[in-house]
């Protein structure tokens, strides 16, 4: 994997959008626009993280949710928030899902789960099989898509969740997650990633 240090680590980031951001600066993004209390990456997502994450999904190195879960511990644990009661991987695909055989959010998630000692629930969503794949969709079209793409597959008895996802780009997924867990009571939502495009 190379030197820890070497990779491209977000040292100061939007808590509303999780855009890297300078002392100097505060990112332009709007409240109602971001329904987090935190939004937080571990990385850019930017070379070496982009290989890991491919070859994590692309050629099944699932060896490597180790390494990419640990980095997403390590950027909460810097950061000192409130932890949630939940941790709610991003649920894959059905296509991705059945090619893969494996969710890598899912498998990212356990293991901040078990870093931070935080439970996991991989079930508590779902996601609908006409869903196209974000990854083939520009800005706009992914928020389109997103919208109502997501069921509650159970009730939430918690009020404090985390989202895990591998990479954060436009945000939409988590969005479209995080208006659905509002919808059913939970209260304090925050989106944490491995990786925050830029």
């Amino acid at each position: 994997m190379g030197c820890y240090h070497d990779l491209p680590h977000i040292q100061q980031s939007c808590l509303r959008c999780g855009l890297v951001v300078s002392p100097e600066h505060q990112c332009a993004c709007k409240d109602e626009d971001w329904p987090f209390s935190a939004c937080l990456a571990a990385c850019i997502y930017a070379f070496p993280v982009d290989v890991l994450i491919g070859q994590l999904k692309n050629q099944h190195k699932l060896s490597l949710s180790n390494t990419l879960g640990q980095l997403i511990a390590a950027q909460i644990q810097r950061h000192q928030l409130p932890l949630p009661e939940l941790l709610i991987p991003v649920p894959a695909h059905p296509e991705r899902l059945q090619q893969r055989g494996f969710n890598q959010a899912q498998e990212i998630a356990k293991v901040v789960g078990s870093i931070l000692t935080i439970p996991v629930d991989g079930f508590a969503i779902q996601r609908g099989k006409t869903l196209i794949v974000q990854k083939k969709l520009g800005r706009q079209q992914r928020t389109l898509n997103a919208d109502n793409a997501f069921t509650l597959a159970k009730p939430l008895t918690v009020k404090r969740v985390a989202i895990i996802d591998d990479v954060i780009t436009t945000g939409a997924t988590t969005k479209a997650i995080a208006y659905l867990l509002r919808e059913h009571g939970v209260s304090e939502i925050q989106s944490w990633a491995v990786a925050r495009t830029i």
